[in-house]
């Protein structure tokens, strides 16, 4: 099958476009796959860009030219935003082409693209046609004006039947279906398939597993207040990696707390020394995290992980199974998770760390994804 990957890279690499990246070497394996990007731009270049991504011509004839010269079967779209706009869909469309489009947030439905404003969940926007509140609040990048052009941009194309155009969406995780499913508009729900994301097999050691591990950004969503209040009551080891705007809160701690460490921003080999070592993975989200592919990762290193039970994380751990859930900013919850974590026994960890990679073989693996990926591109043909 030839395919054809349309993304807008964002000016700072995240975690979607390495999960992009991820996702076509993979088609690679058994597809014919070529990949048009678009690249987000910072400063008066991406003002232009952001403007005229409610309708951006230049952008339609790329994707347009792109279809001519390489006559794909099927378009896997994954982000549009903002440097191509909407109209993807519509050059794609009028080329009689199967479309299937990820998720990989709440763009579509809130200018906020997370549901998390001024450190608390946000569901405004999925109350009211337009959002009103969300401009408002100032919800995208704490500007009215951007955040009503932002919400215009979803206004028109909804009412333009802009998101009609796709034959599948997918999104990670089963945690997102709710919210799709209670906006007014309608979202056509018939046409959202749930498809996890994957992560590579970790190697197996037999290290002695020792401290607690966070690794993710370093921000309010990210439940961090209640992370350090929690390890600071405990006195458990802690060992923080990471970046971003709540890193004065760490290096605090750590000068404070000999128990705290930080590690600052470690790469992908770093990460999965830490994973190894780790007894177990702690996630304090405080938000609708559409995924969680730290945990995953955890989970193919064999390390349990003890998360907030909100969001994705509620969904990708079993209780007592392959880890444990908290009550989601509270740091008293925190402490008790962590302190039962500490009187399970020797077998109870070991068990519960088979059955963290036995969680992975069954729903995280590339083999598995792939297989999924094939059955949702061949049911859109």
């Amino acid at each position: 099958m030839k395919i054809l990957v349309i993304h807008t890279r964002y000016v700072e690499k995240g975690g979607e476009d390495s999960l992009v990246d991820l996702e076509i070497n993979l088609l690679r394996q058994e597809h014919e796959v070529e990949l048009l990007q678009f690249q987000n731009k910072s400063g008066w270049r991406g003002l232009i860009q952001f403007l005229f991504s409610i309708w951006n011509p230049a952008a339609g004839k790329k994707v347009r030219r792109k279809i001519l010269d390489f006559r794909p079967d099927l378009v896997h779209v994954h982000n549009w935003h903002f440097a191509a706009g909407p109209i993807v869909f519509h050059a794609v469309a009028k080329q009689g082409i199967p479309i299937v489009a990820t998720l990989h947030n709440y763009r579509i439905l809130c200018p906020s693209a997370t549901l998390f404003h001024h450190e608390k969940l946000f569901f405004e926007s999925l109350k009211n046609g337009f959002p009103w509140r969300a401009v408002q609040k100032k919800t995208y990048r704490n500007s009215i004006l951007l955040s009503f052009w932002l919400s215009l941009i979803l206004y028109f194309h909804r009412k333009i039947g802009t998101w009609n155009f796709v034959d599948s969406y997918l999104v990670p995780s089963a945690s997102m279906l709710p919210f799709f499913e209670q906006v007014p508009w309608k979202f056509p729900m018939n046409k959202v398939i749930v498809k996890p994301n994957f992560t590579e097999p970790a190697p197996t050691s037999n290290k002695e597993k020792t401290n607690f591990l966070y690794v993710g950004r370093l921000s309010e969503e990210k439940g961090i207040r209640s992370l350090l209040d929690a390890f600071i009551k405990t006195k458990q080891p802690l060992l923080i990696a990471g970046d971003g705007p709540l890193k004065p809160l760490i290096t605090d701690a750590t000068s404070k707390y000999n128990w705290i460490r930080y590690a600052g921003s470690l790469n992908k080999p770093k990460v999965n020394d830490e994973l190894t070592a780790a007894s177990a993975l702690i996630v304090p989200s405080i938000w609708q995290e559409p995924f969680g592919m730290v945990i995953i990762e955890s989970f193919a290193h064999g390390t349990p992980v003890i998360a907030a039970n909100i969001g994705a994380p509620a969904h990708l751990i079993q209780h007592n199974f392959n880890g444990l859930l908290f009550e989601p900013g509270n740091a008293a919850s925190i402490a008790e998770a962590v302190q039962q974590w500490n009187k399970f026994s020797i077998f109870q960890k070991k068990q519960m760390s088979a059955n963290a990679i036995r969680t992975y073989e069954e729903y995280y693996t590339p083999k598995k994804n792939l297989q999924e990926l094939n059955r949702i591109y061949q049911s859109c043909m």
